[in-house]
């Protein structure tokens, strides 16, 4: 149990000490979050990415507004990475690890890594 005493000395050192405290929850974030993609397989499940800053955890069965509905709303990113390590990373969600672009791009169908009729730009002619 944390007394009266003990919370105003953390609220004051809190207080003296915004960019260390800012600086261990940042690595606090990334920890969780690369906790958790490399429990999900560590790399886009589609483009082989790996720099932690472009991944994402995707609900592939398209059921992530219901799961974050019956979860509650506030949880979303790290909060959604805390989740997962206090549930002992689930295999039972369909989730799965995407780079931004793959997930986007799978909103409106398919990955264009996957199936693509569009040219890339290196392809494309000048004119």
């Amino acid at each position: 149990m944390v007394t009266e005493g003990k919370r105003n000395t953390i609220a004051r050192y809190r207080k003296k000490n915004p960019d260390k405290i800012k600086e261990i929850r940042t690595r606090h974030r990334i920890k969780l979050k690369r906790d958790a993609v490399e429990a999900y397989g560590g790399k886009c499940r589609c483009c082989s990415e790996e720099q932690l800053a472009f991944l994402t955890i995707e609900h592939g069965n398209r059921d992530g507004s219901a799961h974050r509905e019956l979860l509650g709303k506030n949880i979303r990113g790290t909060n959604f990475y805390a989740w997962l390590r206090k549930n002992g990373y689930p295999d039972d969600l369909g989730l799965q690890v995407l780079c931004a672009n793959c997930q986007f791009a799978t909103w409106s169908g398919e990955c264009p890594h996957v199936t693509s009729h569009l040219p890339s730009l290196s392809s494309q002619t000048p004119e």
